[in-house]
């Protein structure tokens, strides 16, 4: 049974408004941490998906210009060089081709990143060089690998954020630290197969899962115009023309 946190779930939903607002077509790059729930979505709009994944923090060979799309989720956090890796991505995308990216917000609501951090789930807990970015400086960073930044927005308002928090707190508490961040990361697909703490857990959130998916629902109505994520649409430009409509 494949079941989305509701973290995850804002992410998605917000790059999928985001791709539906664009005129898709030929290959799209794909990466990131949930980028293959949008497998389906990137054909029905018209568009070829690709997924791949980093080689030792390096982007597969790919020919120059070989993509007319990317969506890059959450990636650029967990890469020593995140500069060289936008410039990487730069030159195997076609002119004008569009770039979405996801990253944590710096510049969100801090009280809940403290509140994070201090029930131990830090960004350490999942492989971060860095907290997050704020919007100032990932303008820059995509400037000076030649993207011009189109919009930018935030997901994962505050409520969808605590019920994060809380239900990687019991998690990890529950199963005595052997499954944490289960709920945050890749590791609510395998969550319940390490241990009995873990299987139980499991039973109980398929349980409250609906619940969960209606407070999302509720929070993402209420349109925060912060939240813990970060959203940035981009278009490939000439190189050395940098420009940002931020």
């Amino acid at each position: 049974m494949h079941l989305v946190s509701p973290k995850k779930k804002a992410k998605l939903d917000a790059v999928r408004q985001e791709l539906g607002a664009l005129e898709l077509a030929g290959p799209w790059l794909l990466m990131g941490e949930g980028s293959r729930f949008l497998v389906p979505t990137l054909i029905a709009l018209g568009a070829k998906p690709l997924l791949a994944t980093l080689e030792e923090d390096h982007l597969p060979s790919f020919p120059e210009a070989s993509f007319a799309g990317a969506v890059v989720l959450d990636v650029l956090e967990h890469l020593d060089n995140d500069q060289t890796f936008l410039r990487s991505l730069r030159c195997i995308l076609q002119p004008d081709a569009h770039f979405i990216l996801t990253v944590p917000a710096l510049d969100s609501k801090g009280r809940l990143r403290y509140l994070r951090e201090a029930v131990g789930i830090t960004s350490g807990l999942h492989g971060h060089k860095r907290a997050g970015y704020g919007l100032e400086k990932l303008a820059r960073k995509l400037r000076l690998a030649d993207f011009e930044v189109l919009s930018a927005s935030h997901f994962c308002g505050p409520l969808t954020e605590l019920m994060d928090i809380l239900g990687n707190f019991c998690l990890s508490h529950w199963t005595k630290g052997k499954e944490p961040g289960a709920l945050s990361g890749p590791g609510l697909a395998n969550l319940g197969r390490q241990t009995w703490q873990g299987k139980v857990f499991w039973a109980a959130y398929v349980l409250v899962y609906p619940f969960l998916w209606l407070l999302y629902k509720w929070d993402a109505w209420r349109a925060q115009t912060g939240g813990a994520g970060l959203l940035v649409v981009a278009k490939a430009q000439d190189r050395g023309s940098r420009k940002s409509h931020l």
